[in-house]
């Protein structure tokens, strides 16, 4: 457990690299094989977080329930569910409502949608600045796959933010011309960076994951793309720019 602690605060302490949240993982699923470890509601909720990270919401929200089973003195694992829940729900209900856009004004943001958006990403390949050309041919977000998109981009406008109690992720809603709508979870980012309303953004080879799930009567259904840095992103035609990936970040998790 503690090896696992040490993974996710360099999580937060050096990069938010997936890699990171995976070997944290195998330590906290080595620290389950103990008996006295896996009675500790701690392992199982710093396992949480951890899950949480790593967009497996479903399983995350189960290794909080646990914390409050062996501990339901201790506050923090039911605040952290119900933090997470309700981060789920804000999502499940903006994509319900198409981001709160008025239908006329959606529909001239989707319109307006072009070959030009795509920037250096469009015209079916893209050359890296080391020089490295690869293929991309733009995909709507119906045709996304689990798992890495590879040689695809999409395309779309950003429609709705998302609120969290937690920084990380920056986390957006975008909809593509045929108006079907994506969650988009961006990690190292710098603080008060960010993309607005409006703007078109293209996500070369995406991450794709499908949450699907019921919990506590509630359930979550949509697609999420995970982008571990803005520097993949094109936003209204161009490259991001450096200024936008974050620096080391000086916070990480503690068990108050």
């Amino acid at each position: 457990s503690i090896l696992g602690n040490a993974y996710f605060a360099h999580f937060f302490l050096v990069s938010q690299n997936p890699k990171t949240l995976k070997q944290a993982m195998s330590a906290y699923n080595q620290a389950e094989k103990d008996p006295v470890s896996r009675s500790t509601p701690e392992l199982h909720y710093n396992k949480g977080i951890a899950l949480k990270y790593e967009e497996l919401y479903e399983n995350a929200l189960q290794c909080f329930s646990k914390a409050q089973v062996l501990d339901p003195t201790w506050k923090d694992p039911n605040i952290q569910q119900e933090n997470l829940l309700k981060y789920l729900q804000t999502i499940s209900t903006l994509i319900e409502l198409k981001g709160k856009m008025k239908p006329k004004k959606l529909s001239s943001m989707l319109e307006s949608l072009n070959d030009k958006c795509l920037g250096p990403y469009s015209g079916g390949s893209y050359k890296s600045p080391h020089g490295i050309s690869t293929k991309l041919a733009h995909v709507a977000f119906k045709d996304l796959k689990s798992g890495v998109n590879s040689e695809k981009v999409v395309l779309g406008r950003v429609i709705c933010s998302v609120f969290s109690e937690e920084s990380v992720p920056f986390t957006f809603c975008l909809a593509d011309k045929p108006g079907d709508i994506l969650v988009v979870t961006l990690y190292n980012l710098s603080p008060g960076k960010g993309v607005i309303i409006g703007d078109s953004v293209a996500i070369s080879e995406p991450y794709f994951t499908q949450v699907d799930f019921q919990f506590k009567d509630r359930s979550f259904k949509f697609g999420i793309v995970r982008v571990e840095s803005p520097l993949v992103l094109v936003i209204n035609g161009k490259k991001a720019s450096k200024e936008l990936q974050a620096g080391i970040q000086m916070t990480s998790f503690t068990k108050s």
